[in-house]
C-alpha cells in the first residue's frame, strides 16, 4: 500500500507496531522485526498491537478528528445535522463531496491497512511455533485472521460499489502479507467477499479449539461468538440470508438481549458499567480517545452535530433509550440536546468510553430483517417476534406491533436507526438497501451519486494504481 513503500524497512518494523503520531497508544504494543520473534509470547504482543491500531483516530479513536468507522456514518447519513457549533472540519463528507484527494479519506484508508498489516504479522509468524502449544496458536491467528477480515470489510463498506455476493462491481485491494512492495489488485466485489469469508471460516475453525478463553471479564477481544457476530453483518450486506440468520442466532443463544427489566445494566452499558448484551468492544483506557467527540465533545461542551428532529420525534417518553441516548446540556446559559450516549464514564465527561462494536440487538436486527427479506414459511412471523422482543425490551408498556410486509421492513430499518444511533451503521444501511438520502434540512442523495463508492485516495493511486471508483 501506499503508506509503506517509500520507508527502510526498520522504520515500516517501527511504524507498524507503535503508530503513526496520531496513534493514541498509552502502552505501545512490542517493537519487533520478525528476526526478534522467538515465541508465542512474543507474537501475542504483536497482536496486541493490531487491536491497538482500532484505537487510531482515523479508526475508532476520533478525539476530534474523523473517526471513520465509529460515528462518521451517522455524521455523514440522516441521522444528525450540522450545528452552528461546529468547526466544519468534516464539510466535504458531510455533504457529499469529497474528492480523491481529501485528507480525512486518505487517514481512514491508511488506518484500517495498517491496522490490516499488523494483523498479517501474527498470521505470518504465528505458524513458526505453532508445534510448542497448537492451542495457543489457534487462539492467536485465530483473532488475527478475523480481524484481518473485519477490517477488510468496513474497508469494502466504503469503498465497494456494492455488497452482493459474486458482485462484479469494484471492490477492494485484500493485503494478506507483510511485504511493503507487495502492493495487493484491487478485487471485484464477490472476489473480496470470498477472501473474507476464507478469513472467517478458517478464524472459526481456529477459535472453536484453544487453550483458554480469549475474553475473561470484559468483551476486547474477539473470540468465536464474536466471529460468528461479524459474519452474520457481511451475510446481511451480502443478502445471503440462510447464514445472516443462522450465525445472528448462535450469537443470541450465548450472549441474551439486555431486557427492560434490566434497564440499568442497558443504560450502563455506556458509561462501561455494565458488559450486558456487549459481543466485542474496543477498549479504551483514561485519555486514548473519545470514540465520538465529532458529534459532541463533552469536555469542551461542543455539540457539531444535534439528532435529526424528525429521528429524535420517534423516540417516545417510554422509550428508555430517549434520556440514555439523548439529553439537554446547556453551554453559554442555553440549553440544547446533545447525543449523551458517549458521554464518559461514570462520573466522567470526557468522551472516553469503550467503542461497542457488536451488541446482542444488533443481532436481533440482522435476524429480524434477513428473516423478513428471505419471507419463505414462517419467517415473517419471527422477524416480527424479534422486532417486538427488542422494542418491548426498549420501551415501557409496550403494545407488540402488527406490521406485515414493507411496513414490516421499514419498522426494522427505523428501529436499527433508533438502536444503533450513533454506533456506525445509517450510512451503511442506506447503501446497502435504497441508497436515497432525504434529510430534514432538504439535502438529498440520489442513488446514483458517485459518493456512495468512496474514491480511492490520489497518494495510493500514485503508488498502487488501479481502477478508481466511477465519476472521481
Amino acid at each position: 500500500m501506499k503508506l509503506y513503500k517509500y520507508i527502510s524497512p526498520f522504520f515500516f518494523i517501527v511504524l507498524l507496531t507503535t503508530g503513526c503520531k496520531k496513534q493514541l497508544d498509552i502502552n505501545p504494543p512490542f517493537n519487533f522485526d520478525e528476526e526478534n520473534i522467538q515465541n508465542l509470547d512474543d507474537v501475542e504482543r504483536i497482536l496486541g498491537g493490531a487491536y491497538a491500531k482500532l484505537r487510531n483516530v482515523d479508526y475508532y479513536g476520533n478525539l476530534n478528528s474523523s473517526s471513520g468507522y465509529s460515528t462518521l456514518p451517522d455524521i455523514i447519513s440522516d441521522n444528525f445535522e450540522e450545528t452552528v457549533e461546529s468547526l466544519q472540519a468534516l464539510v466535504l463528507l458531510t455533504y457529499w463531496g469529497a474528492a480523491s484527494d481529501e485528507t480525512n479519506i486518505e487517514n481512514i484508508w491508511r488506518a484500517a491497512y495498517a491496522a490490516i498489516v499488523q494483523a498479517n504479522f501474527v498470521i505470518s509468524n504465528v505458524d513458526k511455533f505453532g508445534a510448542e502449544d497448537p492451542e495457543k496458536a489457534n487462539r492467536l491467528k485465530g483473532q488475527a485472521l478475523a480481524l484481518r477480515a473485519y477490517i477488510h470489510f468496513d474497508v469494502l463498506r466504503y469503498w465497494g460499489e456494492n455488497f452482493e455476493e459474486g458482485g462484479s462491481g469494484k471492490g477492494i485491494p485484500y493485503k494478506e502479507d507483510t511485504d511493503k512492495f507487495t502492493l495487493p489488485t484491487r478485487l471485484t466485489v464477490g472476489a473480496s467477499l470470498t477472501k473474507i469469508w476464507i478469513d472467517l471460516n478458517a478464524a472459526m475453525e481456529m477459535l472453536a479449539d484453544v487453550d483458554q478463553p480469549v475474553n475473561a471479564g470484559d468483551r476486547g477481544n474477539i473470540d468465536l461468538t464474536v466471529v460468528k457476530a461479524i459474519a452474520a453483518r457481511v451475510a446481511l450486506y451480502q443478502k445471503d440470508y440462510d447464514n445472516a440468520i443462522d450465525y445472528a442466532t448462535e450469537v443470541i443463544n450465548v450472549i441474551p438481549l439486555a431486557r427492560l427489566s434490566d434497564s440499568t445494566a442497558y443504560r450502563n452499558i455506556w458509561t462501561d458499567q455494565s458488559n450486558v448484551e456487549l459481543i466485542w468492544t474496543v477498549n479504551f483506557d483514561a485519555g486514548q480517545g473519545a470514540p465520538a467527540s465529532n458529534i459532541f465533545f463533552p469536555s469542551g461542551n461542543r455539540s457539531s452535530f444535534r439528532v435529526d428532529p424528525l429521528l429524535r420525534a420517534m423516540y417516545t417518553d417510554a422509550d428508555i433509550r430517549l434520556n440514555t441516548f439523548i439529553q439537554p446540556v446547556v453551554r453559554r446559559g442555553v440549553s440544547r440536546e446533545v447525543l449523551y450516549k458517549f458521554r464518559g464514564r461514570v462520573g466522567l465527561n470526557d468522551g472516553n468510553v469503550n467503542w461497542k462494536v457488536f451488541r446482542t440487538s444488533e443481532m436481533y436486527l440482522i435476524r429480524a430483517e434477513a428473516a423478513v427479506r428471505r419471507n419463505t414459511g414462517t419467517d415473517a412471523v419471527n422477524a416480527l417476534l424479534d422486532l417486538n422482543t427488542l422494542r418491548g425490551s426498549r420501551i415501557r408498556n409496550y403494545v407488540p406491533g402488527i406490521e406485515v410486509g414493507a411496513a414490516l421492513i421499514n419498522a426494522i430499518a427505523l428501529e436499527r436507526r433508533k438502536e444503533l444511533l450513533g454506533e456506525g451503521h445509517r450510512w451503511f444501511d442506506i447503501k446497502r438497501t435504497d441508497r436515497v438520502i432525504e434529510r430534514n434540512s432538504g439535502d438529498e442523495l440520489p442513488a446514483d451519486d458517485r459518493f456512495w463508492a468512496w474514491p480511492i485516495p490520489f497518494a495510493e493511486l500514485q503508488t498502487n494504481p488501479m481502477p478508481q471508483n466511477d465519476g472521481y
